[in-house]
């Protein structure tokens, strides 16, 4: 009795320390990319779109549902690539944002796996094995180039949350 409350209890201390160590990870990178997302605001060539993109990414970021939910969204997302003819048009609109947009993107994700790693592990899971069994569809079908990585599947998602919101407010 006395035994499993002490195993208990270093259960719950190395609980609460993995999550405290997680959680101050996550703050050096957050640390990190907030003057950078500062740097990105400021910039006048920077467009309204990449930077609603940016807002509406580190938004999500700061919650954990975001990458499950994009993890179930993955497959659709990418068997809409296949099928449809502006895959390839979705990819390489998302392969032409600035450099700094880039990073910033690259510094929330990472920010969000080190404060969530074992949801990420899981999500990452989910969004391989619909690469995996998506992509010989792919190729069957001579798409394969349109399949694009668990990154522009991030980038597509944020990017169609955040003009969604700019269409509805232009709305006449």
């Amino acid at each position: 009795m006395i035994a499993d409350a002490i195993l208990g209890s270093a259960v719950a201390v190395l609980l609460v320390a993995y999550w405290s160590f997680c959680r101050s990870a996550a703050l050096k990178l957050q640390s990190r990319v907030v003057p950078l997302i500062e740097e990105f605001y400021a910039d006048d060539s920077a467009s309204e779109q990449e930077k609603d993109s940016i807002h509406w990414s580190y938004a999500a970021s700061r919650i954990w549902i975001f990458m499950p939910l994009m993890a179930l969204a993955s497959p659709a997302v990418l068997a809409m690539a296949i099928l449809s003819k502006s895959g390839g048009k979705v990819a390489s609109e998302v392969s032409s944002r600035s450099a700094e947009h880039n990073e910033i993107m690259d510094c929330l994700v990472k920010m969000y796996i080190v404060r969530n790693p074992l949801t990420s592990m899981l999500c990452m899971f989910v969004v391989f094995s619909a690469i995996a069994i998506l992509a010989p569809i792919g190729l069957l079908l001579d798409r394969l180039k349109s399949i694009p990585n668990p990154m522009t599947v991030y980038r597509v998602i944020a990017a169609t949350l955040s003009s969604r919101d700019s269409r509805k407010a232009h709305a006449h």
